[in-house]
């Protein structure tokens, strides 16, 4: 019997909420099969399958069976942005992803502790990320400590950048050898605060035909990345109006250039490519000519 007859085969009614489970865990793992194929109609199967016991159910101990889709959705697309990251800077290792299946549903918890529910799941995301991350390049999985400073100690011998977004972590590294310092950022275009922020000069949006508000997005995304890489070095505040960025090169959705802030020039890479994510890298290579300035 072939793997694929053998996967139809398994496939098992979903009458529990382990059954359940573990048929979201394998949808998610055939969510970008094309149809007709075979993993596309065990996709089919299991997405009728969850269905009828979502119409039957409350899974999860949820309010709503729509949670369940808004958690499928969050994670496809957190799965993409990783993805997305890795193309955009095939020098660096990123891990990463959503943490959404971490929270319960916003309406089984009290406005008070929605916060901190939050924010907790947030920092025990974001040490599992960073753990996963080290043990990946084959060192010893422990989070990286950050102290009071906030410049987060790598590993010797590496330079590292976080991010977070709502219910989303990202993290990258790289040998210190190649990569002096690096900046990582996400952000999601819409939101809502950036158009009290200063420093994001629309003269420096890479694509002229975004609207104001998602290019303030994208400002604010790659002088995030850009200030993540230099703080470490520089270890001097910085804000947006202290980074000038310019553009070498984009597409529709991709675009290259470079950010210069203290005499240093710093190669930057920007994203729009797994709406409604910003993606941006900033790299400091062990190369480059530029000196910082006291």
């Amino acid at each position: 019997m072939t793997t694929a007859k053998k996967r139809m085969a398994d496939i098992r009614p979903v009458r529990t909420d382990a059954d359940y489970e573990a048929a979201l865990t394998r949808i998610d793992e055939l969510m970008g099969a094309e149809p007709g194929t075979p993993a596309g109609r065990e996709l089919d199967v299991l997405v009728d399958l969850v269905e009828l016991y979502e119409s039957k159910h409350e899974p999860m101990g949820h309010s709503d069976s729509a949670s369940a889709v808004e958690f499928r959705t969050k994670r496809l697309q957190s799965d993409l942005l990783i993805d997305e990251l890795r193309r955009l800077a095939p020098e660096l290792v990123i891990a990463g992803g959503s943490f959404a299946h971490w929270l319960p549903h916003p309406r089984d918890v009290p406005p008070a502790d929605r916060e901190r529910l939050l924010t907790e799941a947030r920092r025990n995301a974001t040490g599992k990320c960073l753990t996963d991350l080290v043990a990946s390049i084959g060192l010893p999985a422990v989070e990286p400590a950050r102290p009071a400073s906030g410049a987060r100690e790598w590993p010797a011998g590496y330079a590292g950048s976080v991010s977070h977004k709502d219910a989303t972590v990202v993290a990258a590294i790289a040998p210190a050898a190649r990569m002096r310092s690096v900046g990582i950022d996400v952000e999601r275009l819409d939101a809502k605060h950036v158009s009290k922020l200063h420093g994001l000069d629309a003269g420096e949006q890479p694509w002229s035909s975004t609207p104001e508000a998602e290019g303030r997005v994208v400002l604010l995304s790659v002088k995030e990345a850009a200030y993540k890489a230099l703080y470490p070095v520089l270890g001097l505040p910085l804000g947006f109006a202290d980074v000038a960025v310019s553009w070498v090169s984009l597409d529709a959705v991709r675009c290259h250039g470079a950010a210069r802030a203290r005499g240093v020039t710093l190669g930057v890479r920007c994203s729009r490519a797994v709406p409604p994510w910003i993606a941006s890298v900033a790299l400091w290579p062990h190369d480059a000519r530029s000196r910082p300035i006291p």
